[in-house]
């Protein structure tokens, strides 16, 4: 039997209103129920019980892949200018858990982003210990050397810039990276960590620049065909095919 609970603490979990704002909802004759129960702010019910303006609510758990376009922010605040939280319903980051990030990417970059209102979920996902691939494309300001691809899947492979002396106090030595090159001056990465703007930073040391970087998957999820700015709802197959248990 599905779990009862509260009509406004329902609907506040879910980012809808305040539990106060369910009381205007009732008045405005938005809310419904399927099997004919008499709502009140108070009514216990049902998630699958409850229609509002017609429509049945949210999923319980959200899992969304979004095509981020350049230019956002992987934060909530808008202080660093537009953000990713700016492309899905705004009730989305109001929930209890709220949306989050599976991980970032900055803002020059694009491409496949993971969200979920699942910590138990992020935490498996930015584990180190799981090695999730994540492959992107990248375009780079000058002509490849010939020696990058030797250099990046060797796991040898030591970062030593400004970054890594704050963070790391020396040097990062980067896990190999799988490379696949495309012309001379773009390329496939696939990373297994996720050190902060690595790739740029990889080629930052090689003396190169990147110039257009976008993640195409994460594990066996494809980008697909969302159009930019356009995410979809993930089913718990989906989830679990591209993270090990």
């Amino acid at each position: 039997m599905a779990e009862r609970e509260r009509l406004d603490k329902l609907l506040s979990r879910l980012g809808y209103c305040s539990r106060k704002g369910v009381g205007a909802m009732l008045r405005e004759e938005r809310l419904l129920s399927k099997s004919g129960l008499k709502l009140r702010f108070d009514t216990k019910v049902t998630h699958e019980d409850i229609l509002l303006d017609g429509k049945g609510l949210d999923e319980e758990w959200l899992f969304l892949a979004l095509h981020k376009p350049a230019g956002y922010v992987c934060t909530i605040s808008g202080d660093e200018g537009a953000t990713v939280f700016e492309l899905v319903p705004n009730r989305f980051a109001c929930r209890n858990p709220p949306l989050s990030t599976v991980g970032r990417l900055d803002k020059e970059s694009s491409g496949l982003l993971l969200l979920t209102d699942d910590g138990d979920l992020i935490h498996r996902f930015t584990s180190p210990n799981k090695e999730v691939g994540k492959k992107y494309y990248v375009k780079l300001a000058k002509p490849l050397a010939g020696n990058e691809k030797e250099l990046f899947e060797s796991g040898s492979f030591v970062l030593n810039d400004a970054e890594s002396v704050r963070e790391h106090k020396g040097y990062e030595q980067l896990k190999p990276v799988e490379m696949q090159l495309i012309s001379e001056q773009e390329a496939y990465l696939t990373l297994f960590q996720g050190r902060y703007r690595q790739v740029r930073r990889m080629f930052r040391a090689v003396l190169n620049e990147v110039v257009e970087l976008h993640r195409v998957s994460i594990g066996a999820l494809q980008l697909d065909q969302l159009k930019v700015g356009e995410y979809r709802h993930l089913t718990r197959e989906e989830v679990n095919s591209i993270i090990p248990s």
